[in-house]
């Protein structure tokens, strides 16, 4: 998307944010989720700051209002992840998606493929911080959690893993 249709998405979302809160008030999980639609746009733009704190309040929000462990909440903290990944805040970016992963893993299990993205973006900050060597078994573990059968998750980590690989020249496990 171009710049000027990021610009032309975000009032179209601050629009719906207006009006949801009118409708529905500042506390109600849909007013968040349009909050956190503006600041996925915001992240597009590059206003990464703006696009954080947005993304602080409907976390906070969130657990104030549907706990911790709600898988919504969880999201919108997946998505504070990549904004803090975004700005080059890579102890915040894992610290934050550790937090996720523990949860998830409790509330859906390991094989979920929520559980299983979220250790895909683990490991994709690891790359971002040149840390392959934790990054590879992140992917290895989203990989062999895919029981289910083929699947994006499992398409997404295969790919980053050969890519990963790829970079050490370690041609082995690229298959």
């Amino acid at each position: 998307m171009k710049q000027g249709k990021f610009q032309e998405a975000k009032q179209l979302y601050e629009q719906v944010l207006a009006a949801r809160r009118q409708v529905l008030g500042d506390t109600h999980p849909d007013t968040f989720l349009a909050m956190s639609e503006v600041a996925g746009v915001l992240r597009s733009l590059g206003e990464y700051k703006q696009a954080e704190a947005l993304e602080v309040e409907v976390v906070r929000g969130l657990e104030a209002t549907l706990g911790a462990q709600h898988p919504g909440t969880l999201n919108a903290a997946t998505v504070l992840a990549a904004i803090y990944r975004s700005e080059g805040k890579f102890a915040l970016a894992t610290s934050t998606i550790v937090k996720v992963i523990a949860e998830e893993e409790k509330t859906l299990g390991p094989q979920h493929p929520t559980t299983r993205n979220s250790k895909n973006a683990l490991a994709k900050i690891y790359v971002d911080e040149k840390l392959d060597g934790k990054a590879e078994p992140q992917f290895q573990q989203a990989l062999a959690a895919a029981t289910a059968g083929f699947d994006s998750v499992s398409a997404d980590a295969s790919l980053a893993l050969s890519s990963l690989l790829m970079r050490r020249r370690d041609y082995s496990g690229a298959e």
